[in-house]
């Protein structure tokens, strides 16, 4: 048996740290193992593991490196932005808002002209 570093690649919106907003959430989209012997394995969404399948066989090397980045970077693009349910943020106190207000220095903006209407599932 050997020991493994990790390596979490995680996929944050670049916004969230430019204006230091504390709560976005940023989503795993693989782990890298290392072991001590320079090889290494990926676990995650199938395109970032695809060319590296097996533990032990995958070099760390610049080549095998770009490659992953390369696929990582490429997912994090093409990945669709998790939001909550509508029915669980439809609601909200006026102290809530001015803390997210405060936390994310957003500017609120007032209608301009059209109705927004959800679909009531109720």
């Amino acid at each position: 048996m050997t020991y493994s570093g990790i390596i979490n690649i995680y996929n944050f919106l670049a916004d969230s740290f430019k204006y230091n907003r504390l709560e976005d959430l940023g989503y795993l989209i693989g782990r890298i193992f290392i072991n001590k012997d320079g090889t290494f394995f990926i676990e995650g969404r199938r395109e970032l593991g695809f060319n590296f399948p097996q533990f032990g066989k995958n070099q760390v090397n610049e080549k095998n490196i770009r490659q992953l980045l390369e696929a990582a970077i490429s997912y994090a693009l093409r990945f669709d932005l998790l939001v909550p349910p509508y029915n669980d943020v439809k609601i909200v106190n006026v102290d809530h808002m001015k803390e997210r207000i405060n936390k994310s220095k957003m500017q609120t903006g007032k209608r301009l002209g059209f109705l927004y209407n959800a679909i009531d599932e109720d």
